[in-house]
């Protein structure tokens, strides 16, 4: 009997530490509602209308097209 007192003794002792020494706010919180906005980062030259260009990723290129299909 000694001994369920003793194992129920030391369980409570490390529940209890447990206890105390977990974080009462969560690790990972929300970014303050005033944070400044980063504005995107733009990359690569603007093109003019019509001209065709090439991705730095694909070797494909684009064309502006008339949705109406006229040249």
């Amino acid at each position: 009997m000694k001994f369920l007192a003793a194992l129920f003794f030391f369980l409570s002792v490390v529940a209890l530490a447990v206890h105390a020494c977990s974080p009462t706010t969560p690790a990972v919180t929300a970014p303050p509602t005033n944070a400044p906005t980063v504005a995107p980062v733009v990359t690569g030259a603007p093109t003019e209308a019509g001209k065709s260009t090439t991705s730095a990723h694909a070797s494909s290129t684009t064309t502006t097209v008339d949705p109406n299909g006229r040249k």
